[in-house]
């Protein structure tokens, strides 16, 4: 499994510049801290709060170059970790996932029928994450 890697001479700072990403960025570290108090719950790492701001500021870039337009994700966490980025448009969702591992997963839902309806994939390359984000404003 490939993880996040964070360049060490940048660190994290740079994603800071990103002014629209600020409310998401203070969300991560909003559900870090949530998560840290909740009984039964791995704690959010550091690690993984890291890798989720540079996901999420390379999602917007990405999407941003190709000219799409941005939505702001639901942040999340999960009881094993994870930070989660969810977002919505009518029937379809797209979910991501940050791992205390820093990989990445995704789920991809237009319908309740896990079989025929769902998709899921680890560690989704740039082209894929753009393909998702497609295919998740595809319905109008």
């Amino acid at each position: 499994m490939s993880a996040i890697v964070i360049n060490p001479n940048l660190g994290i700072n740079w994603i800071a510049s990103y002014a629209p990403l600020k409310p998401v960025l203070h969300e991560i570290d909003a559900v870090a801290q949530y998560a840290a108090q909740a009984a039964e719950w791995m704690a959010v790492t550091a690690e993984t709060v890291a890798a989720a701001k540079v996901l999420i500021a390379n999602y917007y870039r990405e999407v941003a170059k190709a000219d799409y337009l941005w939505s702001m994700p639901h942040v999340s966490s999960d009881a094993e970790g994870s930070v989660t980025f969810e977002w919505w448009h009518n029937h379809i969702s797209l979910t991501l996932y940050v791992h205390p591992d820093q990989s990445t997963s995704y789920l991809f839902a237009w319908g309740l029928n896990i079989w025929t309806e769902m998709e899921t994939g680890e560690n989704p390359d740039e082209a894929q994450r753009l393909n998702l984000w497609r295919r998740l404003h595809e319905s109008e």
